[in-house]
């Protein structure tokens, strides 16, 4: 269940967003959401602006032309494009592992250049 710190840490979450998707209607996607998700009292994607189109609950707060427009968006969107195989190869890595323990073993042993390969360093690093 969420606190009110939980609700305190979102708007400022949303308070720092500086670019914001306005639809075709004039209504704005990260707006929406965060007045929508005021009412959840269990955490959801969407507090971390995590937007599943397909999720039944949109449709109480969206259009169906405003929803038929993100999936037209969402097609064209880098977030929908294969991780590339060098990251799927490290996350492969971590199948079977349990613990935050192992997990951490995983990762602070592949040694990566921050320089020449920031995406392999920033994935080891986050994990």
């Amino acid at each position: 269940k969420l606190s009110s710190a939980d609700f305190t840490i979102i708007a400022d979450n949303y308070n720092k967003i500086a670019k914001k998707w306005i639809l075709k209607t004039g209504r704005n996607v990260e707006d929406i959401i965060f007045k929508s998700t005021k009412d959840f009292i269990y955490e959801h994607p969407a507090h971390s602006f995590i937007l599943d189109i397909n999720d039944s609950v949109w449709k109480n707060h969206f259009s169906n032309e405003e929803l038929l427009e993100m999936k037209a968006n969402a097609s064209l969107s880098d977030s929908n494009k294969d991780l590339p195989v060098n990251l799927q190869d490290m996350i492969w890595r971590l199948n079977g592992k349990t613990t935050f323990r192992d997990i951490y073993d995983v990762f602070n042993a592949i040694q990566v250049d921050p320089v020449n390969n920031a995406e392999e360093f920033w994935l080891s690093k986050a994990c």
